[in-house]
């Protein structure tokens, strides 16, 4: 099993170390994810994992939200997207190509991508709304080390098509 990579999203020609890492200083706050680079104008990109569309995808960062098949209660989210291939409740492949890079809430055309599941948050500049009578804890993990294939049956043995299930309900933060 491995983590995100550019040749994983189809982004290599571009070249194959991340561009922003995880936890890296950014203004005070860790960054929460990984930056793929896409040679400065927008580029199609795959999902990298199986599993479903959660989200509508749009909003301020030009976010595509996916609940990975094999890892129930995660969310892989997919920023800064200029063009949209997916809908809410399409299944996808990991070699769907479910977006356009782009620069929607920043200024520079890449592929933000986090990796957020349950927990608290490891820091304390990722909690929504801090303070609050309802904060969101938000854990991230890092995106190159975070597994992003393989289902295990009940059995134990390795199986590529996850079993069915009903489908999660999960709050848009």
């Amino acid at each position: 099993m491995s983590g995100f990579t550019a040749a994983k999203l189809g982004l290599e020609i571009f070249g194959t170390e991340p561009t922003g890492t995880f936890e890296e200083a950014r203004d005070g706050c860790p960054h929460k994810g990984t930056d793929f680079s896409s040679g400065g104008t927008p580029q199609p990109f795959r999902a990298g994992i199986a599993g479903k569309v959660v989200w509508a995808p749009g909003g301020r960062y030009g976010t595509i939200t996916i609940a990975p098949h094999h890892e129930p209660g995660t969310l892989v989210q997919y920023l800064h997207c200029s063009k949209f291939n997916v809908q809410q409740g399409d299944h996808v492949s990991p070699d769907t190509f479910i977006g356009e890079t782009g620069s929607v809430g920043t200024s520079v055309v890449h592929l933000h991508l986090h990796v957020w599941k349950p927990g608290n948050s490891k820091h304390p500049c990722w909690v929504l709304s801090a303070g609050s009578a309802n904060p969101v804890q938000r854990n991230f993990v890092d995106p190159e080390t975070w597994a992003t294939d393989g289902w295990k049956d009940l059995d134990g043995t390795d199986n590529p098509v996850p079993p069915s299930h009903q489908p999660m309900e999960i709050a848009q933060p």
